[in-house]
């Protein structure tokens, strides 16, 4: 709305980079080398905090409480997953900083 401040990242104009379907929008929270770190809007508060990470066609979702732990690997392979999961877990906090925010 017009004159109205921001309340977070995702309020006002501040729209974060979000990826579109007919089904789902996919807010952009961090990218780090050629990995998009994501969650999707609908449906996602009614789980725990977590994070979906992108690359191409691949995806994982991986928990961020209580620990970070893997959902899902998807196609990716064990090596690369153990780099994402220590990628997650240095940015832990800013994900669930803007989880919070996204949905509360």
């Amino acid at each position: 709305m017009a004159g109205r401040s921001a309340r977070n990242r995702w309020g006002g104009y501040e729209q974060p980079e979000c990826i579109e379907s007919d089904i789902y929008i996919m807010p952009l929270v961090k990218t780090i080398g050629p990995y998009e770190f994501r969650f999707y809007s609908r449906g996602e508060a009614n789980e725990p905090p977590h994070i979906h990470v992108r690359r191409g066609r691949l995806e994982a979702k991986f928990w961020l409480t209580p620990v970070v732990r893997l959902a899902h690997a998807g196609r990716y392979r064990a090596h690369e997953l153990s780099d994402i999961a220590r990628l997650v877990e240095t940015h832990r906090q800013e994900f669930l900083e803007a989880w919070h925010e996204y949905f509360e």
